[in-house]
């Protein structure tokens, strides 16, 4: 993981609370890990989901996942 992945992912682990959703993950799951192993809930999507990632299309979005 790159220095700026850790660097988003403490900022967001320290100003947020709650469910957190990354839209359009990619290849890159650096942050959403990082945020899972430091026990935050996070959901992350994509219109090409790999492993820990749920299919969503930000044009036709599933409302229930957010």
């Amino acid at each position: 993981m790159c220095d700026e992945e850790q660097y988003i992912a403490h900022y967001i682990k320290s100003h947020f609370q709650g469910k957190v959703v990354e839209v359009g993950v990619g290849k890159r799951t650096g942050v959403m890990d990082m945020l899972r192993e430091m026990g935050m809930e996070v959901i992350g999507v994509d219109v090409n989901p790999i492993q820990g990632v749920v299919f969503d299309d930000i044009y036709r979005p599933n409302i229930s996942i957010y």
